[in-house]
């Protein structure tokens, strides 16, 4: 069957809120392409009571999705109540709102071959900052570039026109940016773009998209021909403190105001980020060309106490979640002098996170 859309391959459109819950998640596995989602058909339930504020989505770690009433099941339930008539721009925004707090929640639970989301219950992202930054920021980017993907999936257009003729609002400024230059940016370097490193890193679970950034900026430079097999997993280690440095002060623009301030800093961390990761590659690849490589007391690695890094981890024993490499060609990597002028911005004050996957 052929439908508006003209695609022969797509399923016929949702036409109730409750088609929607069921096919929220395959809608999402479809445009990522990741190996399953973590949902547990039929598990779906209210977001948890906070003191201050409001939790708009939940991706559990028992595999439930939650989605506050008030915020994103009733506009939602709406709009499929109102088919068929005349909406005004101020309701189609809250609608394309609300299905962006469903494609997100719906993006944290896309998971690799043989893992789930309920795998990283004990490895909460709280600890540090720039774990949750890049989680959420890759999450949301992701989610945000591929609305209107996920409304044409689901034939969702049909039932409000106009819904992809409106921007959502988005709820992860100090996040979204920062997420969406360094992905830009390790793109351009790849040769594959911006949206296939996000599609990538939200095909993994949160401990697995630090290390598509990492892996991206070794490969895609002089490193793997320079380092031996033993230096492997610590050079990519200093390149993955360099890069999270940056991010670690995004959590302190949740409240910067007005918004265009808090996208443009977080976009100014996440160019950060990107440039500490070059200079730390450049500086690894210099210190191998000039002699024996690194210092020979840092050759061997020290235990490392994971109770102070718990997130020590990631850049080593996680697989490449499954997912392919974007390639090796080095599309537009830049040269010494302009690594030199770019701007470094230092890292703020860490602070504590909720460590559930929530949406705010």
């Amino acid at each position: 069957m052929t439908t508006a859309g003209g695609d022969p391959r797509r399923r016929p459109g949702v036409r109730s809120f409750d088609e929607l819950m069921d096919r929220q998640a395959e809608a999402a596995l479809a445009l990522a392409g990741a190996d399953h989602s973590s949902w547990k058909r039929g598990q779906l339930g209210p977001t948890r009571q906070v003191d201050r504020g409001i939790v708009l989505g939940t991706a559990d770690w028992d595999g439930t999705l939650r989605y506050h009433y008030g915020e994103i099941v009733k506009p939602l339930q709406e709009m499929f109540a109102r088919q068929g008539q005349q909406l005004g721009t101020e309701d189609l925004v809250r609608y394309r709102s609300a299905l962006l707090v469903v494609l997100h929640e719906n993006a944290h639970m896309l998971a690799p071959p043989g893992r789930d989301n309920g795998d990283e219950r004990d490895t909460p992202i709280t600890p540090d900052a720039a774990r949750k930054a890049l989680e959420e920021g890759a999450t949301e980017a992701w989610a945000y570039r591929n609305l209107d993907r996920y409304i044409d999936e689901l034939g969702l257009e049909d039932v409000a026109p106009g819904l992809k003729s409106v921007t959502a609002v988005s709820r992860y400024q100090h996040y979204m940016p920062a997420a969406d230059v360094l992905a830009e940016r390790i793109g351009d370097q790849a040769g594959v773009g911006r949206d296939e490193i996000l599609r990538q890193m939200n095909c993994a679970l949160s401990d697995g998209k630090w290390p598509i950034a990492v892996e991206q900026m070794y490969q895609n430079s002089d490193l793997p021909g320079l380092v031996p097999p033993g230096d492997v997993r610590r050079v990519k280690r200093e390149i993955d403190a360099a890069m999270r440095a940056p991010l670690r002060a995004l959590t302190d623009l949740e409240t910067v105001m007005p918004v265009r301030s808090r996208a443009a800093k977080s976009a100014g961390l996440g160019e950060a980020a990107y440039y500490e990761g070059l200079r730390a590659v450049a500086r690894i690849e210099e210190s191998y060309r000039s002699g024996p490589g690194l210092q020979h007391d840092r050759q061997v690695e020290q235990p490392t106490d994971r109770r102070q890094q718990p997130d020590q981890k990631d850049v080593i024993d996680v697989a490449f979640s499954g997912t392919a490499s974007a390639g090796l060609a080095v599309a537009s990597r830049p040269d010494k002098a302009t690594l030199d002028k770019a701007p470094s911005t230092p890292a703020g004050p860490q602070r504590q996170n909720s460590s559930a996957r929530e949406q705010g």
